[in-house]
């Protein structure tokens, strides 16, 4: 029962509140990681792909349903080194989500914990454009909280193609 139902969670900690109908975030491009702690030079991106918009979609409302997408991720204009439009299957979604407090269960759920894990979301992909609906499969008690979250979109090759983030003009 548990671990459906935290399983369930993670998609609805990613997921901003305020009225009807869906936000929408732009994802940005993902860069390859900079160890640190000095600056790195040479930034790249740490996918093959491109892409032209990708867009995280979530629920306005104040408390998730259930019944409703948690999550939609739009891909658009994707394409390969040589600039042709991408058709694959293989491009996925990964959720994330920080920490979940289940108060009528009397327990909390760190991040990281393999209760909270998702498998890949698979995001099909035809002429460079796709989309994905996500909804959990499990209702979550009254007054559970997810913390945080994070939404990656991941390419063929397993490396990272978009993120939640700012992008600057």
């Amino acid at each position: 029962m548990r671990t459906p139902l935290l399983t369930g969670l993670v998609a609805l900690s990613v997921c901003p509140a305020l009225a009807g109908g869906l936000n929408a975030n732009y994802l940005v491009p993902a860069f390859v990681a900079c160890p640190g702690p000095q600056t790195c030079g040479s930034p790249r991106r740490e996918s093959r792909f491109t892409f032209d918009v990708a867009i995280l979609r979530s629920p306005r409302a104040k408390y998730t349903s259930p019944s409703k997408p948690s999550v939609v991720v739009e891909l658009r204009g994707v394409k390969d080194a040589s600039g042709a439009p991408v058709t694959s299957n293989d491009f996925t979604v990964r959720l994330a989500v920080g920490q979940v407090t289940l108060p009528t269960l009397g327990i909390t759920v760190p991040p990281g914990h393999p209760l909270l894990q998702v498998p890949p979301v698979s995001i099909p992909l035809k002429n460079g454009n796709g989309h994905v609906s996500y909804r959990p499969f499990a209702q979550a008690p009254p007054g559970t909280v997810a913390e945080g979250g994070n939404v990656t979109v991941f390419d063929s090759d397993g490396k990272r193609l978009a993120t939640v983030g700012a992008q600057f003009k």
